[in-house]
């Protein structure tokens, strides 16, 4: 119109982001955070969070030091920061997931820039908010668990590499290689994230997008500042200021090349172990064994099997990320391809990486493998997902047709991951919240009694944590106690009811073994999963019980 000025679209500062995203990033992170407080469990049996704990509380009191006897005594960036709310908050079941939960609060926050750094702020949005339902990470992230902290160091040094690189800047590149480091000190599969990002920086040497500087050499020098501060560390606190690199590789240089090491078994040497987990549901099976039936009903059927697997690691999240990766190879979508590589060669070096391997006479043994470990690519996971759901979102905005459907493929994508996940992240809590809830009932009732009485428990309970560690020289290990004839008159035993430890007959059947035994107490029952799992002697009922005086078994 004649007299009006024709007005430009408001631009964003560099880095700077709309309010509307603003409000939603911030009502993720309060959402973490929520969660975080509302699902705290502490001590769980994922993992080594009992030897954490301990270890932890040696370190509150300044009389921890690393030592070659405990392969776990040099993760300090485990250890430590445990002790510190310990010496903050006292030790409660806040304290005890605090780091943890600041680490998944932290890595959701560099999930959202990630995905805005490769794509948009929506898709860092969506990144953020989907790896917060992320199973693995919403049943590890209240906890103790190492690989929570281990996924906020490599996602860190990711995101790192990521700004080094677009900005050319020095520092982010020094925080790279700082990271890199740092992972390794949570737990040795960081060092995986080493490997990516050198083959990574390989390729863009190599296809010109990259070039050996000033700038790129300080990823070295932060790696190398690592090494010096964690040489000095190691040093005043054991005088060995190597025993991180020799340690890590003795145990599994001696660990894992023998014929019955932790990787030579079935369920960690199968080529398939993380394609198993990472699609936890039977589907092919179970709609197999559908149409053969003369009453087929797929919805049914999708929810049987989605009920029998419900307890699991991963949800539906890798069924869509296969189809997401296709697609945004396909579109050559050029933004994703950064994310793409951290996924896939994080995933073949999960699969494939050897901790020890010859070739006169061949033998290659796998790395020690678990599910959890697919956290090394659970923030990858997240953004692939959103990049591919907010392109597709996007992709119709000529036709008013395909726009429609585009969004609507995006909120079904969406509300399915997320409710499909909801009762999984439930099920995982509840199953944790009642193994803790005996084990706290077993404390408080030992609490009554002198500081000096000897109660006696598998290594898998952490009983003692609960009990505040109170004069710790008390709490007696009977993993490798082999007849309940040695434990001592006016001991008290903390046991099982359903799960036998290693050869050990008498549990979880003391009174047929040790038949002059009293059980003194059985822990009210609080509400149990229906899919409680045994196997360590942790995750169970416990009944505890009294050795009287000049008992015999």
């Amino acid at each position: 119109m004649p007299g009006t000025k024709n007005k430009k679209p408001k631009e964003l500062p560099a880095g700077g982001m709309d309010r509307k995203v603003k409000i939603l990033f911030a009502a993720i992170i309060a959402y973490a955070i929520l969660y975080s407080i509302v699902f705290a469990q502490g001590v769980s049996y994922f993992g080594d969070d009992n030897s954490y704990s301990q270890m932890a509380y040696y370190a509150s009191i300044g009389t921890f030091a690393q030592n070659t006897n405990n392969i776990l005594s040099i993760r300090p960036l485990q250890i430590y920061p445990i002790a510190f709310f310990y010496v903050l908050f006292g030790i409660n079941i806040y304290s005890l997931s605090a780091w943890d939960s600041i680490c998944f609060v932290m890595t959701t926050a560099i999930v959202f820039y990630l995905g805005k750094e490769l794509y948009n702020e929506y898709a860092g949005l969506l990144a953020s908010f989907l790896f917060a339902f992320f199973p693995a990470v919403a049943a590890l992230s209240s906890t103790m668990t190492d690989n929570i902290p281990m996924m906020f160091f490599v996602t860190l040094a990711m995101l790192a590499l990521l700004y080094g690189q677009r900005r050319s800047s020095r520092l982010w590149y020094f925080i790279c290689g700082a990271s890199l480091l740092a992972g390794i000190l949570t737990i040795p599969l960081a060092s995986l994230a080493i490997a990516i990002v050198a083959l990574y920086l390989i390729i863009e040497f190599i296809r010109g997008k990259a070039r050996l500087s000033k700038t790129i050499l300080f990823l070295g020098y932060g790696f190398a500042f690592a090494v010096v501060v964690l040489g000095i560390f190691n040093y005043v606190n054991c005088g060995n200021p190597l025993i991180t690199f020799t340690e890590n590789y003795n145990f599994f240089q001696t660990q894992y090349n023998q014929p019955y090491g932790l990787a030579y078994n079935p369920d960690t040497s199968n080529l398939k172990f993380y394609i198993i987990n990472m699609f936890p549901y039977d589907i092919i099976n179970t709609f197999h064994q559908g149409f053969s039936s003369s009453n087929y009903n797929p919805v049914s059927i999708f929810m049987q099997s989605y009920n029998d697997h419900i307890l699991n690691n991963a949800g539906f999240y890798f069924y869509l990320v296969l189809p997401a990766i296709a697609y945004l190879l396909l579109k050559r979508e050029r933004r994703a391809y950064f994310v793409l590589f951290w996924f896939i060669i994080g995933f073949l070096l999960l699969e494939f990486d050897p901790a020890h391997i010859s070739l006169s006479p061949f033998s290659y043994f796998l790395q020690h493998r678990l599910s959890r470990y697919l956290m090394l690519i659970a923030p990858a996971t997240a953004i692939i997902l959103s990049i591919a759901i907010v392109n597709i979102a996007e992709s119709g905005k000529r036709s008013s047709h395909r726009r429609y459907l585009g969004w609507a493929f995006a909120l079904c994508a969406v509300v399915f991951l997320v409710f499909t996940s909801i009762p999984v992240n439930l099920e995982s809590y509840s199953l944790t919240a009642y193994e803790t809830h005996t084990q706290i009932e077993v404390a408080s009732h030992m609490s009554q009694f002198p500081n000096t009485t000897k109660l006696y428990l598998s290594s898998g309970m952490f009983v003692s944590t609960y009990m505040q560690f109170n004069n710790i020289s008390r709490f007696i290990s009977y993993d490798q106690i082999a007849n309940c004839s040695k434990i001592p008159s006016g001991s008290y035993v903390a046991m099982p009811v359903n799960v036998t430890i290693g050869n050990l007959d008498y549990i979880p059947n003391p009174q047929s073994y040790c038949a002059s035994w009293q059980l003194v107490y059985t822990p009210p029952e609080s509400q149990p999963s229906d899919r409680l799992v045994s196997g360590n002697g942790a995750i169970d009922q416990l009944k505890l019980y009294f050795v009287p005086p000049n008992s015999t078994s």
